[in-house]
């Protein structure tokens, strides 16, 4: 054989016993471990691949019960377990295989012309073929969180969030749903970087990072929106909500949390919260908002939470 795994559970589904004795004989290997699970119908299938793991399946054209291997093969719950099907008919038929390959199966075979060397290459090779597509989805998802992931704090970036933003304005607009917006900003930045180096510097981002992913709901969304700056989206909250979330945070960072190489590094924030009304027509403008608040923050004193009121200003 020429199988890597050392160790494969097989689902077998025919109804004859012919065929699963046979099938034994052909997979006897000492170097490889073949745990053959047959079962005859398409519910015990099913049920088998809920509760243990299989590598690959053999599915026999036709049944008892009226039943066929497409029945199997098309059934969502088998889709979705994403287990390589090896189609198995008792004489050769061009639609059959055909209709076979498109319900998902990755091969053909015809029991009659199915020695020992075809079955086990058919195997193997959708074994290899399903690892590979598995490993293919893993680097896909990878590179998704590489292109909307921030390095240092592994909060979502700039790029994800406006993505998030978009799509919370839609929703806003068609369903007249209440949306509110924060942008957080540690308080000078620059004197911490000078005087704890840019290493110490980063540990507060990471920090900060850590607590804003610990304290938002499920629903919210949180980045870093740049620097020494975030962005909070609360979806469903009004403006005295995000004020009081916002204060919640402000306070919790006040309580000197940070400790770098045993140094103490006092940190503290402003943050700008704005609430999306019928004139915000889109994120722009409504970052807008949040970043006029949070500039009257810094200008009042730094370490505090301002809203921006739409009509009444801040």
């Amino acid at each position: 054989m020429l199988f890597k795994k050392k160790k494969i559970n097989l689902l077998l589904l025919d109804d004859s016993e012919i065929a699963y004795d046979k099938l034994r004989v052909q997979l006897a290997d000492p170097t490889v471990s073949v745990n053959i699970f047959w079962v005859k119908t398409v519910e015990r299938a099913l049920l088998l691949i809920k509760t243990t793991h299989m590598d690959v399946a053999l599915v026999d054209n036709l049944l008892t019960k009226g039943e066929t291997g497409f029945d199997l093969l098309c059934h969502p719950e088998f889709r979705a377990s994403k287990v390589p099907a090896v189609f198995i008919a008792g004489h050769g038929d061009e639609y059959v295989a055909v209709k076979a390959l498109k319900a998902g199966a990755f091969d053909y075979l015809v029991k009659e012309r199915c020695d020992s060397s075809r079955l086990l290459y058919a195997i193997n090779e959708a074994i290899k073929d399903s690892d590979y597509r598995k490993k293919l989805a893993d680097h896909q998802i990878e590179l998704i969180k590489l292109a909307t992931t921030d390095e240092l704090t592994k909060l979502y970036n700039r790029r994800y969030f406006m993505q998030v933003l978009d799509n919370e304005i839609s929703r806003y607009t068609r369903y007249k749903l209440i949306l509110s917006v924060a942008l957080l900003d540690v308080d000078l930045f620059k004197d911490i970087n000078d005087e704890f180096g840019h290493d110490g510097g980063d540990y507060v981002l990471k920090e900060l990072g850590a607590l804003l992913q610990k304290s938002v709901r499920t629903t919210d969304t949180v980045c870093r929106y740049g620097g020494e700056e975030f962005a909070i989206i609360f979806p469903n909250t009004d403006l005295m909500g995000a004020e009081r979330f916002g204060e919640r945070l402000r306070t919790a960072i006040d309580k000197n949390f940070f400790y770098y190489d045993h140094m103490h590094i006092p940190v503290t924030v402003s943050i700008g919260v704005a609430e999306a009304y019928s004139e915000v027509a889109n994120n722009d403008m409504l970052l807008k908002l949040a970043d006029k608040a949070l500039y009257a923050a810094k200008k009042d004193g730094r370490n505090r939470v301002i809203s921006y009121k739409y009509g009444s200003g801040i």
